[in-house]
This record gives structure tokens, C-alpha cells and sequence, in this order.
């Protein structure tokens, strides 16, 4: 809509164009990122490489460490010349979870929950590992809350060296329940439900 309203895709270059050469900066930047937002099929690495211009302007002319470094950083990817997707991925390392106690990691997934996929679920689990620590997590409206382990009625008992490999995405869930879990079928289901919920890809297989 933002396209259109400026009367076209070649009109709205010719804007950002301008505004660049007039040293407009932000409105280069707010220009440049509908382009890219609404990628042009036919020449897609146009408007890319707009936009990183705009980015690189902005961090050639900021006295500030920071911006520049954003700016410059944030104009590599957009044109391709690095691929920063990989630090955009939550990762758990194996040690940090034998570090301590396997049940601190318990209450740390509730920061993975993915909320909207979360909508209309309610249930909890405890988590008891070989160490001797135990910890529950609730889900319930979109939100997960620790909650203590004897208040859980599915409760799952595993080492926490698994529990470890399981966060840190070297085995997967269902690898681990097979391993370890001697629950009845449906409460594993249930556990995959529940661990399904969290932005952890070895929770999803």
C-alpha cells in the first residue's frame, strides 16, 4: 500500500534516491525498508542494495560506536556479504546445562515458550532428574510458570546428562522419552505436546 501510495515501486526508488543524495537519512532508511518489506520478483537485489547504502550512510556519519557499528554490520547482511541467521537461533550449550542442577533448566524454558502456539493450552509437568533437583513448569493463557514438582500430577524422571543432550539439541525428544521415559504412552504424548510448545528444535521432533 505504502508503494502504491507514492505512485509505484520506480517512484518510490527515485524518492529514496533523492533522499539519499540530500543526506535524508532516516527517510532514505523508512524508504528503503518498504522496498525491501515488498520485494521486487523481478529485481530483488535492487532494493537490498538500496537499502544497505542508506545503512552504510548512516553509519559512516555517526559519532557514535554503537550506531556505526549496528549500521555497517546490519548493511553487511542486507546485501548479502555475511549471513548473520545463526545468532538469531536459541542455543543451550550441553556444559552450561551440567554446570548445576538439571532442574534450574526447568524454569529457564519458560523463556522459549512460543506464546501464539501456546493459545488455548493448559497443563503442567514435573521434572525430576538424577542429580536429586526437581522442578515443574505450567503453561497456561500463552504463559509458562515454574511451579513445584509435587504439584504436578505427569512427572518425568530422566538423567540429567539426557536432559543435558535434549537442551542443547544433540538428541532429540522423542529419542529421549525412548531412552529414558517409562511413562505410559499417552503421558509421553502429552509431554510432547506440552515440550512441543517451546522454540527449541530437538523439543519438536
Amino acid at each position: 500500500k505504502m508503494i502504491a501510495g507514492f505512485g509505484g515501486r520506480a517512484m518510490m526508488r527515485t524518492r529514496f534516491d533523492e533522499a539519499l543524495a540530500d543526506q535524508d537519512y532516516r527517510w532514505a532508511l523508512e524508504l528503503g525498508h518498504y522496498l525491501t518489506v515488498a520485494e521486487d520478483p523481478d529485481a530483488p537485489d535492487e532494493d537490498r542494495l538500496r537499502l544497505a547504502s542508506a545503512l552504510r550512510a548512516v553509519g559512516q556519519s555517526s559519532p557514535g560506536a554503537n550506531i556505526r557499528n549496528w549500521c555497517l554490520t546490519r548493511a553487511l547482511e542486507v546485501d548479502g556479504t555475511i549471513d548473520l541467521k545463526r545468532f538469531r537461533i536459541h542455543r543451550i550449550r550441553e556444559a552450561e546445562v551440567l554446570a548445576g542442577e538439571a532442574a534450574r533448566w526447568v524454569a529457564i524454558l519458560r523463556v522459549f515458550l512460543d506464546a501464539e502456539q501456546a493459545t488455548g493450552f493448559s497443563d503442567r509437568i514435573g521434572f525430576s532428574f538424577d542429580d536429586g533437583s526437581r522442578g515443574g513448569l505450567m503453561v497456561r493463557h500463552s504463559v509458562a510458570v515454574p511451579v513445584e514438582f509435587d504439584t504436578c500430577a505427569l512427572q518425568w524422571s530422566l538423567p540429567a546428562a539426557s536432559w543435558a543432550k535434549l537442551l542443547s539439541g544433540k538428541r532429540s525428544l522423542s529419542a529421549v522419552l525412548e531412552e529414558t521415559c517409562l511413562l505410559e504412552p499417552s503421558e509421553q504424548d502429552r509431554i510432547r505436546m506440552f515440550l512441543g510448545l517451546f522454540d527449541l528444535a530437538s523439543l519438536k521432533q
